[in-house]
């Protein structure tokens, strides 16, 4: 079988993480020790010096900044409906009201038109999802922002070594997040960071992870927190694979490229637009297939030993949020159009050019097959 996804570290990197491991096991620091404000600084120095602090998850970074951003009771904040649903999540756990936008028919991103007409006098952020790695159009989310006073909040759970016109994904909003679940472009045991550049909300962020206090033991309680810090072996996974990001990114663009050299003549496989000037991360390399074609494509390629995925259901048709939001009370044509046809193939180290070869044939030989046995 051909995962979908896969953690790889090499042996020299499982050398280093067990022996920094066990230096971390006899120092008696095993969280938001050493280790974690190595990975702040590190990723600081990343994102042009911007205020990083590690948390236990993405989830709990975009929890953050809710509270952060002041999300409660009535406040609108505007999401792409086609993400994980923990972006949604975030705003529902402050009492807040997502606002579903749709989506770009090329870049499967948030459109920035559909946003603007989505703002009220109840919204106060928006949320720009970088999918799979591809930069969405900040330029455009800037302004917007800037225009209505809104805060601009970065999802980049997907988007660890992307730029927008050569600065890099996580730069551009007030608050951003990011993600090291295993599947992720540098994957730990989770994980996740909340970058800003307002030491103020920097400041506060670092209380509410902690439990709402500065230090530790019997330190004084200044807001109702949350149990959000990184722990050290979590930052050791992390600290293995920073210092790669460039090779990592040069890597899953090379295994892209194959990808787009071999599908590109087809009329059934259309594929992720990514703008001039951006460098896109490639988390995941995501297509669309003609209308009934992708879940049985998806089935063919399970027999034959390739493992995809489809990302994300819409989040305004999961049964939770109907409840929510209404059932049926949302329509997003263009989001629920590209949904049913996206799918994401496998993007991982542990694949060669040869791998992705293999995929991509048996990609046409499945749609080939379908088309002549509909």
């Amino acid at each position: 079988m051909i995962p979908f996804a896969k953690p790889e570290f090499s042996e020299k990197t499982v050398e280093t993480i067990l022996q920094n491991i066990s230096d971390a096991l006899k120092s008696g620091y095993l969280t938001n020790g050493p280790y974690v404000r190595l990975v702040e600084e590190k990723f600081s120095g990343i994102l042009s010096s911007l205020y990083v602090a590690a948390t236990s998850s993405c989830t709990a970074s975009l929890h953050l900044a809710m509270l952060l951003a002041g999300i409660s009771k009535g406040d609108e904040v505007i999401v792409p409906s086609n993400t994980f649903v923990s972006t949604a999540n975030a705003v529902v756990y402050c009492g807040g009201k997502p606002i579903f936008a749709e989506i770009e028919t090329d870049t499967f991103n948030l459109d920035p038109l559909d946003v603007e007409n989505k703002i009220t006098d109840q919204t106060k952020a928006i949320i720009p999802v970088h999918l799979g790695g591809n930069p969405c159009d900040m330029t455009a989310f800037q302004r917007i922002a800037s225009e209505h006073n809104l805060l601009l909040i970065e999802d980049c759970a997907h988007a660890h070594g992307a730029y927008y016109k050569n600065n890099p994904c996580g730069t551009f909003g007030d608050l951003s997040c990011f993600s090291f679940y295993p599947t992720k472009v540098i994957p730990s045991a989770e994980g996740g960071l909340l970058v800003t550049k307002n030491p103020e909300f920097d400041k506060k962020g670092r209380i509410l992870l902690n439990q709402g206090r500065q230090g530790f033991g019997p330190s004084s309680i200044e807001e109702i927190g949350y149990n959000y810090r990184m722990n050290e072996l979590q930052a050791i996974l992390i600290n293995s694979q920073i210092s790669m990001l460039p090779e990592l990114i040069q890597y899953r663009t090379k295994l892209a490229n194959r990808y787009r050299r071999n599908l590109a003549d087809s009329d059934y496989v259309n594929l992720q637009e990514v703008r001039v000037g951006n460098i896109h991360s490639y988390y995941s390399f995501i297509v669309s297939l003609p209308h009934g074609f992708r879940d049985e494509v998806r089935k063919l390629l399970t027999k034959e030993g390739v493992e995809t995925s489809i990302l994300y259901h819409p989040i305004h048709q999961q049964a939770a949020y109907q409840k929510i939001i209404g059932a049926d009370s949302v329509s997003l044509p263009t989001t629920e159009d590209i949904c049913s046809k996206t799918i994401a193939l496998p993007m991982h180290l542990a694949m060669d050019e040869s791998t992705v070869d293999i995929v991509s044939t048996k990609l046409l030989e499945s749609i080939e097959w379908i088309t002549k046995n509909q």
